[in-house]
């Protein structure tokens, strides 16, 4: 089995270059037939991705969630596997707990092989959520206003949650669920793959990688002092039970805004009117290190 490493030099704390030395030391103490290659511009590991991808081959997504999807975008044939070195990492918590990079290496290289869950919708495939409404906008500002901020992820979208509940945008959405009809205006709604995005949001504290379907959570439209209390619960995954909020699982969903309105995909951000997601279920093969609960 070949092994090849798609490093972003620019992902966390920038420090691709310490990464692939310690992949290099390790890859070579233990013989494997490795490549390690720098991406040089976004989507680049889509590109090496479809360029490398056969059977016989491991794509190791070195960097943060967007890094992740994009080899997830590109992949062709094989498995491939994630070494979180971003800021949130969010996705990789649905795969295994966090250790030192090179433990988790390690621990990944000694690692299963599991099937997981993929998302498409109207931009292409996506592999942890895809969410309009307040944390969209929030995810638009942390990306283009506060992305040279030094403080850690979790802190930039706080901040910028606050600075949204100043001035809350709630589109009027129609969203049908597997042919159930939703219309009402909304704080937020967020189809997920994952449990969390954002740095520790957790929106579906009980989704599945592996059970064919997305856990979609809906906030109807708030006033500011429930946003703040929202805020809370939500990034603590205790916003279930609250009259509010609507959880629904579903293998296709469709979200029509009547205004054009920010999206988000796993970080991306783009404006639309109507998308349409469709999970498909056990679509990726994953390396991931053998004390993950997700089952072979």
């Amino acid at each position: 089995m070949k092994y090849v490493f798609l490093v972003n030099p620019f992902s966390g704390k920038k420090s691709g270059i310490q990464v692939s030395e310690l992949i290099d030391k390790i890859a070579k103490e233990r013989n494997l037939d490795y490549e390690i290659v720098v991406t040089q511009y976004p989507n680049h590991a889509t590109e090496l991705a479809e360029q490398y991808s056969d059977d016989n081959t491991i794509l190791v997504a070195v960097g943060g969630d967007g890094t992740a999807l994009e080899t997830a975008r590109g992949i062709k044939k094989g498995a491939m596997a994630i070494l979180p070195c971003g800021t949130g990492n969010d996705y990789y918590k649905m795969l295994a707990p966090f250790h030192s990079v090179e433990e988790m290496l390690i621990n990944t290289l000694d690692g299963k092989i599991v099937n997981v869950d993929l998302g498409e919708n109207n931009m292409g495939k996506f592999l942890n959520c895809l969410s309009l409404g307040l944390d969209a906008q929030v995810n638009h500002i942390v990306s283009n206003k506060m992305r040279d901020n030094p403080l850690p992820g979790s802190i930039k979208y706080v901040i910028a949650a606050f600075r949204e509940i100043i001035r809350p945008v709630q589109p009027e959405v129609t969203i049908i669920a597997d042919g159930k009809k939703i219309e009402k205006k909304v704080t937020l709604a967020a189809v997920m793959l994952g449990s969390c995005y954002g740095g520790g949001f957790y929106a579906a504290p009980h989704a599945s990688l592996q059970d064919g379907m997305f856990d979609l959570c809906i906030v109807d439209a708030l006033p500011r002092f429930r946003m703040l209390q929202l805020i809370l619960k939500y990034k603590a995954g205790k916003h279930e039970h609250l009259k509010e909020v609507t959880m629904i699982k579903a293998k296709e969903i469709t979200i029509t805004s009547k205004t054009p309105s920010i999206f988000q995909c796993d970080g991306e951000s783009f404006v639309e009117t109507s998308i349409t997601l469709k999970c498909h279920k056990d679509k990726i093969k994953m390396l991931v290190p053998q004390e993950s609960l997700l089952q072979e």
